[in-house]
């Protein structure tokens, strides 16, 4: 069964691309960490910032036919994207990872020009999100995170009262005409276009699903959750 890669949308085949060798794609990212060096003692003083770094992933693309034209038109379209977009490849079904295409190396063509290959290499976000963390999860009293990674999930609430996620608290004063969006990474509140900001209040600046079993607690209102599963 042959690979397959899928960015922006997007399936590589449609550039004539047969088969991706994933001569990268598990890099993993290093750990932000910036070294001090203390005058006097022996080693570096290391502080972790807890978070990771981009991360360079390279694939090795086959085009078996009409090698020069299939490589400039992928090579033109892959340029004309200037930020980040979904890449998928079908090695590692279950994840995708947010990407931006970084180059092109050593395209590499039969002597008639009609084969080739060329290893496309993407700048991605450190995260291998997990595609299940993409679905919405009633949640009554808890939630269990599978992965080794905090992760910032978007709360949907039904209604006025409360959400506890261990003892963080989100209040919602007043109800969405359907329902109040909260997303834990950029602590904005919003229905579909319309900032609800306004309509919450919160006691903390950082809410996260810790790996293993969340505590949830619900009054009197309903909530679903999509957790934004990731790893490294």
């Amino acid at each position: 069964m042959r690979n397959e890669l899928v960015f922006a949308g997007t399936n590589l085949i449609e550039f004539g691309v047969r088969q991706v060798d994933s001569i990268g794609a598990w890099n993993k990212p290093l750990r932000k960490v910036t070294k001090v060096t203390v005058p006097g003692r022996n080693g570096d003083l290391l502080i972790d910032e807890g978070a990771f770094n981009n991360v360079p992933v390279p694939y090795k693309l086959i085009i078996p036919e009409n090698f020069r034209q299939n490589y400039l038109n992928l090579s033109a379209w892959l340029s004309s994207f200037g930020g980040y977009e979904r890449l998928e490849f079908s090695g590692d079904p279950n994840v995708y990872r947010m990407a931006r295409f970084q180059s092109d190396l050593n395209p590499v063509a039969s002597a008639f020009i009609r084969m080739g290959t060329v290893t496309v290499s993407f700048d991605c976000k450190p995260q291998r999100w997990l595609k299940s963390g993409e679905n919405w999860v009633p949640v009554t009293s808890g939630i269990f995170n599978p992965t080794h990674q905090k992760a910032k999930p978007v709360i949907r609430i039904f209604g006025t009262g409360t959400v506890m996620i261990g003892s963080k608290t989100i209040t919602v004063n007043t109800a969405g005409t359907e329902y109040i969006d909260f997303d834990c990474e950029t602590l904005d509140a919003s229905e579909g276009a319309y900032n609800r900001n306004s309509n919450i209040e919160i006691d903390f600046q950082d809410l996260s699903l810790n790996p293993g079993n969340n505590g949830i607690t619900l009054n009197e209102v309903t909530a679903q959750i999509k957790p934004r599963w990731w790893e490294t």
